[in-house]
């Protein structure tokens, strides 16, 4: 599943990597990439070859960049870009990496779409102590709202949120995570249901207005074809993103 490459190696190598130390975006269908190392409150380069960067030109909106995150305040903070990310996806993986602090709705990761008549989105969150997912499909039917049954401590935590072969799946600190179908189902349509998608956003769910959201975000990748990871692909990706430190 390694897909970037001789060039995209020595670019890493540039910038002190081994060319044997794992990174994300040695995984083909590697499709975004951020992490706190290239923030700025203006620019968050999307080290992934598709750039997708995000942006805001509004200094009070711009988030506060701190030693491991990429902190929005929850009042008017994000970065986002018009971009249909999704396209014709008919699965996909978001790993995230973030610190949550009790009490507060931090988000995780966060792909929001914006559609001036259909109003399709896809986020995740962490709320009352629970990772939750929450999809809105391009019909406008209800909400597909998944959440964790278990709860997690503040502090940094780590995981994934999947749609592949029909249903959805939930990794959070080391483990896969059961959990209730608060509406909706658990069809897995997450990709090919919002294809109307045409904003990406981190702060923010985007609908006909902004609803901003308290967020410490570390890191946050996407691939468009899990089910083609082999265990070896996941076991590396959930080692990489359980170290705040790893880039």
């Amino acid at each position: 599943m390694y897909g970037y490459g001789y060039g995209y190696n020595l670019a890493r190598q540039s910038i002190g990597a081994s060319e044997d130390t794992f990174h994300p975006l040695d995984l083909a269908d590697s499709q975004l990439y951020f992490a706190k190392n290239t923030a700025t409150p203006s620019l968050w380069n999307d080290q992934s070859p598709n750039g997708y960067d995000l942006t805001q030109a509004t200094a009070t909106q711009q988030p506060t960049i701190s030693a491991n995150s990429v902190d929005f305040d929850g009042v008017d903070d994000f970065l986002n870009r018009n971009i249909s990310l999704f396209g014709s996806d008919t699965e996909g993986i978001i790993y995230f990496a973030s610190y949550v602090t009790s009490g507060v709705a931090s988000f995780l990761g966060h792909t929001s779409a914006f559609h001036i008549s259909n109003s399709n989105f896809i986020y995740c969150d962490y709320s009352s102590d629970n990772v939750r997912l929450i999809v809105r499909k391009t019909d406008l039917s209800v909400n597909n709202v998944i959440i964790t049954d278990d709860t997690f401590p503040t502090g940094y935590i780590y995981g994934y949120v999947k749609a592949s072969n029909g249903s959805y799946e939930i990794f959070v600190n080391g483990s896969i995570r059961t959990f209730t179908v608060n509406s909706g189902s658990n069809d897995g349509a997450w990709y090919d249901s919002i294809q109307t998608c045409t904003k990406l956003s981190i702060g923010a769910l985007n609908r006909q207005s902004p609803v901003y959201r308290v967020c410490s975000v570390n890191k946050s990748y996407y691939n468009n074809q899990p089910s083609l990871l082999s265990t070896s692909d996941l076991t590396k990706l959930n080692t990489f993103f359980s170290d705040p430190n790893n880039y």
